[in-house]
């Protein structure tokens, strides 16, 4: 089971900036888990999948 649910506040590991967990889930077929998150770019939303291990909450 993930430590991330859907409204964490996340930031990349690799810096960035802090986002908003947005779903967890497995890829289809696979046991590969994913996180979607969202930020706010300045501009407009953004959003990716991650793989947890890349994620912290903050």
């Amino acid at each position: 089971m993930s430590e991330f649910s859907a409204g964490d506040r996340v930031k990349h590991k690799a810096g960035g900036p802090d986002m908003v967990v947005v779903n967890v889930g497995t890829y289809e077929g696979t046991t590969t888990n994913y996180i979607s998150a969202r930020w706010w770019d300045g501009k407009e939303f953004q959003s990716d999948s991650f793989d947890p291990v890349e994620l912290k909450k903050i």
